[in-house]
């Protein structure tokens, strides 16, 4: 991926460093890897076929795991009954949680509901978010490459803002998706409150916004200011960030509610890897027609066969519209499963 991206940014128009990165590539994948240490003996050992030395390996491995036994079994020993041993502390209410609901006031009682227990349950499993570290990089990488180089200054830069815009998706997709890992079995108590299922998917997108737009904004404010962009484009590509991350937490929340077993033993795995990419297949379409309407719209600026302002305030409203559509769509669909579920 990095790869990809890195040859999207840097080498756009250059097959000599094509070549040359790919020869550079070769080489370090057949060079050997993690050649000194345990793991090369046993390598060799095995490969060699050689009677002592398979023995050797065989009693070697077989110390090590009764080795690892004993000190689990004596951590474990320590721990549980140190469990055993240690007194319940009786849970209060937490005084932050009424104040966030004062100033949460102005939204419909349900949504407030859903969208404060969903980050209160958060804070339980913040491994969760450990899967946006490698999305996080990628960013970070792609916004380096693209200052280190010379050529690209010939380029749009709406050609950049959106590709970082769909390297964002896959972390409002985690984000959304990480509401229903938290929900699993319980759900049903969700589904019993008051209100209508669209009070549920709406509190679970305002919780992946409020966790996405943050850093998704940081993202391209660093780029703009990276490129020394003026005021009136940093203002677009933020409106354009919050657009596109609107449609995106609504692809996931919609997409989540729809495919999400419920009745999987390990809520982490309650969407298959192949949903996963499905839902990545339905945010690149959506950011591809913000693109093309975008890129529309610099043209025809560009080209002065129309006004800039009616070319504006059109791509404007169809943003509007695409966002729109594949914001509430999935999100139907996604309802009108969870208002059928059984568990």
């Amino acid at each position: 991926i990095y790869m990809l991206f890195s040859l999207g940014a840097r080498r756009i128009s250059d097959p000599d460093e094509l070549q040359s990165i790919s020869n550079r590539m070769s080489t370090v994948m057949a060079r050997p890897v993690f050649h000194q240490g345990p793991w090369e003996w046993a390598a060799r050992s095995i490969q060699s076929a050689d009677f002592p030395s398979l023995l050797c390996l065989c009693a070697v491995a077989a110390l090590t795991c009764y080795l690892t036994l004993l000190v689990a079994d004596k951590i474990h020993a320590d721990g549980w009954s140190r469990s055993l041993e240690a007194g319940t502390k009786p849970v209060g209410n937490n005084p932050s949680h009424g104040v966030w609901e004062n100033r949460l006031r102005a939204l419909p009682g349900p949504i407030r509901a859903i969208y404060l227990k969903d980050l209160i349950t958060l804070r339980r499993d913040l491994r969760q978010l450990s899967m946006l570290l490698i999305p996080i990089a990628v960013v970070g990488v792609y916004l380096i490459n693209i200052v280190e180089s010379r050529s690209l200054s010939r380029l749009p830069s709406i050609f950049f803002v959106h590709t970082m815009l769909f390297m964002l998706a896959p972390i409002a997709l985690r984000l959304a998706l990480s509401g229903y890992v938290a929900e699993n079995r319980a759900i049903w108590l969700s589904l019993v409150s008051p209100g209508n299922t669209w009070y549920l998917l709406w509190g679970k997108w305002l919780y992946s916004m409020s966790l996405c737009v943050p850093l998704s904004i940081c993202a391209m404010l660093g780029y703009s200011l990276l490129m020394h962009q003026a005021g009136s484009d940093i203002l677009i590509n933020m409106w354009q960030t919050l657009l596109t991350m609107a449609g995106f937490c609504g692809i996931g929340v919609g997409a989540g509610a729809l495919i999400f077993d419920f009745n999987a033993e390990n809520p982490r795995f309650g969407v298959p890897s192949g949903s996963q990419f499905v839902i990545l297949g339905l945010q690149f379409l959506y950011s591809l027609l913000l693109a093309a309407v975008s890129g529309t719209e610099w043209y025809l600026i560009r080209s002065g066969m129309f006004t800039s302002p009616l070319v504006a305030m059109l791509a404007f409203i169809l943003c509007i519209i695409i966002t729109a559509v594949f914001l509430f769509s999935p999100m139907a669909i996604g309802a009108k499963r969870l208002s059928k579920l059984e568990i």
